[in-house]
């Protein structure tokens, strides 16, 4: 799979692809060929489709048309003499995210002329392009917990990411306020009572030490420098007055 820059942001803010009369756009005619955009244009030059083109500007394209020639063009076998043909076929399944094998198995070429192709491919993209073969769209598809089968696919994968990192860091902030609020009262308690202060060795045990850290530093506060210090007990139950 490539992923352009320039399509990135269209991806990001995908448009509807389907006219109220359900006709495609130029992108979903390349999905139901199984071909670039790049190649739906070749094939309106060479009139094999007929597409109009609504009040936008944008080109709509018959989905009967369409489907008949995505169906003669999977029933045509590669003529291995037109290597202009054979390499622009070829091509247009690696830019489908298809496989050196699905390549080999479905256009009947040779392996070592599939595997020389798809080195040409690789390098042939532009340097505003990303290429992804099949092995690492599975494992980003694999770490994003989605499958993976167009752009569009990694950029929801990325907005989940962004939106779940946003939430948990709210979540821990919120986390982080009621342990702070919790070894100000803990600590204002052992102040003023001593069965309080019996229990403390056991939750400085209980709790992560960074914690037991903080529970200490809040204690002096309120024991020792609760009328002097210039921090607030706060600062100290959020590590700001933990001693040195």
């Amino acid at each position: 799979m490539v992923v352009s820059a320039e399509d990135l942001p269209k991806v990001a803010n995908p448009k509807r692809q389907h006219h109220a009369d359900d006709r495609l756009t130029r992108a979903a005619a390349a999905k139901m060929i199984g071909a670039t955009r790049s190649t739906i244009r070749r094939l309106e030059v060479a009139g094999a489709l007929h597409p109009t083109i609504d009040a936008a500007g944008v080109h709509r394209f018959d989905p009967a048309e369409v489907a008949c020639v995505a169906h003669d063009r999977a029933a045509r076998p590669v003529d291995g003499s037109k290597e202009g043909e054979r390499d622009a076929r070829v091509f247009d399944a690696f830019d489908q995210g298809r496989s050196m094998r699905e390549v080999v198995t479905t256009l009947r070429l040779p392996v070592e002329l599939v595997r020389k192709l798809h080195e040409a491919w690789v390098k042939m993209g532009s340097k505003s392009d990303m290429v992804l073969s099949r092995e690492e769209l599975t494992k980003l598809g694999s770490v994003l917990g989605i499958g993976i089968k167009r752009p569009a696919d990694i950029v929801q994968g990325a907005q989940w990411l962004v939106e779940e990192r946003a939430a948990l860091e709210d979540e821990r902030n919120n986390t982080e306020c009621q342990i702070t609020d919790l070894l100000c009262a803990l600590s204002k308690a052992a102040a003023h009572n001593p069965e309080v202060v019996k229990v403390l060795p056991d939750i400085r045990t209980a709790v992560d030490p960074d914690v037991a850290n903080r529970l200490d530093a809040t204690l002096k506060y309120f024991a020792v420098e609760g009328a002097s210090s210039t921090s607030g007990p706060q600062d100290a139950a959020a590590g700001g007055g933990a001693a040195g």
